[in-house]
């Protein structure tokens, strides 16, 4: 069963600072599989350890009918993908004698059965947001230094402790991603993005943005999401998924969500940039 209620689009932007961008993408629309990655390590090749992120899990579902899955064997299919990734990047960083490779990952599975239930599988700062009649949610928590200490501003965090991941890919030969299942309504509008977005842009900006854009097209949207980060000074890369709900959902839940595809195969975006040092 495919979901073709489903909406999508995606961006990734090197930004204004950066000389390679280390963000990738993933978009499986007719499984309802996105993914965000934001590699770890500069010069120590952050950008591999995202696409190895990306390319795992676009692997392991293909090589199932992963449309006819539930969305639970879809999430455990994600997990053992994102640790079969961190393996992987380990065991290079130790062969090359390197450390710090690494890779944040953003996960959302929408349940292909009942379709009023979204799950999110994520590690790092990458976030994904939920935004529904004119109100934005964070759906996910920050494994960051900034979000462990309480910080509700990383200006407030000691120089040498921002942008400091506690969870990602690669740094542990196994990683132990967050799990959380939301609801889902039909209108609904998902963003998964890297943190050079949520850096630059605030939620209250986001809400506006959102807002200003309600009749525009995924695309356009996106594109505004990213203009915004780099008129900010776009200090890091910016990578954005928009998923939109858009025909009515299977209410089991009590929430729904709503996104529409026209194009259902995988779109699989990489780019190549120092994130964090």
């Amino acid at each position: 069963m495919t979901l073709s209620h489903l909406g999508s689009c995606d961006r990734t932007d090197v930004g204004r600072k950066r000389k390679l961008n280390e963000d990738s993408v993933l978009r499986m629309p007719s499984i309802g599989v996105f993914c965000v990655a934001d590699g770890m390590g500069g010069a120590e090749e952050g950008d591999i350890a995202s696409q190895a992120v990306v390319e795992s899990l676009e692997q392991s579902l293909l090589e199932t009918a992963a449309e006819d899955l539930s969305a639970e064997d879809k999430v455990k299919m994600a997990r053992e993908a994102l640790n079969n990734a961190s393996q992987w990047l380990w065991k290079r960083s130790e062969r090359k004698g390197k450390s710090g490779t690494g890779s944040t990952a953003m996960i959302l599975v929408f349940d292909s059965i009942e379709t009023d239930r979204v799950f999110t599988l994520h590690a790092g700062d990458t976030r994904a947001y939920c935004y529904r009649k004119g109100r934005l949610k964070l759906l996910t928590r920050d494994h960051s230094i900034a979000s462990d200490g309480g910080f509700k501003d990383e200006a407030d965090v000691p120089s040498m402790f921002r942008g400091v991941i506690t969870k990602a890919v690669g740094i542990k030969p196994d990683v132990e991603p967050d799990e959380s299942c939301h609801e889902v309504k039909a209108n609904d509008l998902f963003l998964l993005c890297s943190d050079g977005l949520t850096r630059m842009v605030p939620d209250k900006k986001l809400i506006r943005l959102f807002r200003l854009h309600e009749k525009s097209d995924l695309e356009t949207t996106a594109d505004a999401l990213i203009d915004a980060a780099n008129r900010k000074g776009g200090d890091d890369n910016i990578s954005v998924i928009l998923v939109q709900v858009r025909a009515p959902v299977n209410n089991s839940v009590g929430d729904s969500t709503e996104t529409d595809d026209s194009n259902q195969e995988s779109s699989h975006s990489t780019s190549t940039v120092e994130t964090r040092q």
